[in-house]
């Protein structure tokens, strides 16, 4: 099974920047968006207040199944996919609300750490309609 690697930028236009196999697709969008926020001239205070994009990371306590961010369908409503483990042909477009999982927005790795989107107040973002997410490019797998 073959995947894209999409970017949403903070207008909402979408572009195509990989294809390829699921793991190679993972990498791909970690190293993207670890360029445009860790891998520049700013301060690691700077850094974490002046990220640019994220990739939405779904993470599940159930083994046989692996989530993965869709992006948008054509309604404006978020979408995953439901990757069946024990059969790899096997992949569900579902509403990201049906999909058994927690949103880790990973933005990078500060200092060997993995560092995802938090509020002013300091608390994790899980949710995809946060208004810290205005104006941000969201990277996503879309199953061709």
């Amino acid at each position: 099974m073959k995947f894209q690697l999409c970017m949403m930028d903070e207008y909402g236009s979408v572009s195509i920047h990989a294809s390829g196999d699921l793991d190679t697709i993972i990498k791909t969008g970690k190293g993207k968006v670890q360029s445009a926020n860790v891998d520049n001239p700013l301060t690691a205070t700077e850094k974490r207040r002046l990220w640019e994009e994220c990739f939405p990371l779904l993470h599940s306590d159930k083994k046989n199944i692996q989530y993965l961010y869709g992006g948008k369908d054509g309604s404006g409503r978020h979408i995953a996919y439901a990757l069946d483990r024990n059969n790899p042909e096997k992949c569900e477009k579902i509403q990201i609300g049906e999909a058994e999982a927690h949103i880790d927005l990973y933005l990078g790795q500060i200092d060997g750490e993995e560092w995802s989107v938090t509020s002013e107040n300091g608390e994790l973002v899980t949710s995809l309609n946060h208004p810290v997410l205005r104006n941000k490019t969201l990277w996503f797998i879309h199953k061709i």
